[in-house]
């Protein structure tokens, strides 16, 4: 970053850098890019394009995440129109939205909030069960999710909402309730 930030500075030009969003959610609308936070902290304005939390199928909007040399900008709203069946989609645009936030943009839409889908529920009710009793190596909960019929990726997310300790005996990771 240093050396692209050099560049920009000698030639006196802007430098867009284009980042995939990371699926996991932070407390940060800037720290959701993948790769390093360096990218995020180096930059002097980040921009954030989504859905359109009003209404996710049509529109879509540009909201800052960031801006040091000014104030944060009202949310960019467009959607784009198909205009046939084998030529690019045009592009509509709609009034600005000065209350639109990038962490809006970032959020999951309105059918995801709330409760957690079931198979979850039930995956935490068993982990919590399991970790009331006391740490547990995570090779030994692994296999007993499995057991149990608990998919990994359900099992992390289980562990994610009961916020679990993590530490180390040894090599192995130990669970445990915080």
């Amino acid at each position: 970053m240093v050396q692209i930030d050099q560049l920009a500075r000698e030639f006196d030009t802007a430098i867009l850098i284009v980042r995939h969003l990371r699926k996991a959610r932070t407390d940060h609308a800037m720290h959701q890019g993948i790769g390093s936070i360096s990218i995020s902290a180096r930059v002097r304005s980040g921009l954030i394009l989504g859905l359109h939390p009003d209404d996710p199928k049509r529109l879509r909007a540009v909201a800052h995440a960031k801006a040091n040399y000014s104030e944060l900008g009202p949310a960019i709203v467009f959607e784009l129109e198909k205009t046939g069946p084998r030529s690019h989609p045009k592009l509509r645009w709609h009034p600005s939205d000065e209350f639109l936030t990038a962490e809006m943009l970032l959020a999951p839409p309105e059918q995801e909030r709330g409760l957690p889908p079931r198979e979850r529920e039930i995956a935490t009710a068993w982990l919590e069960d399991i970790l009331r009793k006391g740490p547990v190596k995570k090779a030994v909960l692994d296999a007993l999710a499995e057991k149990a019929g608990i998919r990994p990726s359900t099992f992390r997310r289980a562990g994610d909402a009961l916020r679990v300790m993590i530490s180390k005996d040894g090599k192995e990771s130990v669970w445990s309730l915080g």
